[in-house]
């Protein structure tokens, strides 16, 4: 961040992108990309299932390595943020591909710190 001389300020606070409200050394979730769908959040049964398959702390790690998906057993996670809205329905369609046809949701809640698509093979 800069100061208005032009002189580089390392402790202080760029509230531009988050209007003001984020506490220093905080940093807000990023704006929602444009062109990514809209997807329901998952069911909370499924939501255990997810966390039970890949916690929130490793979920966290991975979303920050900005690795597009990974693969639990039977549930594909797809980092949305990790490309732009096109690319997202590519690889939604990669994904179902790959056998995991059932879009559960969006896994949100606490703790988690970036969007996420989760997938389902089905049980044969």
């Amino acid at each position: 961040m800069f100061d208005d001389s032009g002189e580089f300020c390392k402790n202080r606070v760029d509230t531009s992108r988050t209007g003001g409200g984020a506490a220093p050394g905080e940093a807000p979730p990023p704006p929602a990309l444009p062109g990514a769908p809209e997807i329901p959040p998952v069911p909370p049964s499924a939501r255990r299932e997810a966390l039970a398959a890949f916690s929130v702390e490793n979920i966290n790690r991975w979303l920050e390595s900005g690795t597009i998906f990974q693969i639990r057993g039977a549930l594909a996670f797809l980092n949305m943020r990790a490309m732009g809205g096109a690319k997202i329905d590519e690889f939604r369609g990669h994904i179902r591909r790959m056998g995991f046809s059932e879009e559960v949701g969006r896994l949100a809640g606490e703790g988690l710190a970036g969007d996420v698509m989760l997938f389902r093979r089905p049980s044969e």
